[in-house]
């Protein structure tokens, strides 16, 4: 069977390409881009939501507002407890060499 021509090989890949399930795959825009236009679609939604259930979106948004803050609270007490540790000890510090991982099972 002859090898086709490049031209008809080309054609065939833009339309293969042109179908619509692999819009994607020669997209020109980033994939940010795309995901952040799908994240301000949802929020658009959340908007519909406040104007058919408001105490639902209310409840949504002080849950995400509790989850948030908790996390910000985490991560301060994470870095202080991170910074506010003690130093090592004098006999790690002052040794020179690393420790000898395989004795230490040994000495436990």
């Amino acid at each position: 069977m002859p090898e086709p021509p490049d031209a008809a090989v080309r054609k065939l890949t833009g339309e293969i390409l042109a179908r619509p399930e692999f819009a994607s795959a020669i997209s020109k825009e980033p994939f940010w881009t795309e995901w952040l236009r799908t994240f301000l679609k949802w929020l658009q939604k959340i908007q519909l939501l406040h104007d058919t259930s408001p105490v639902l979106y209310w409840t949504i948004v002080a849950a995400v507002a509790i989850i948030s803050a908790g996390l910000v609270v985490h991560i301060i007490w994470t870095l202080w407890i991170a910074m506010s540790a003690p130093e090592p000890s004098a006999r790690l510090a002052t040794s020179g060499s690393a420790p000898d991982l395989a004795e230490m099972p040994a000495a436990i």
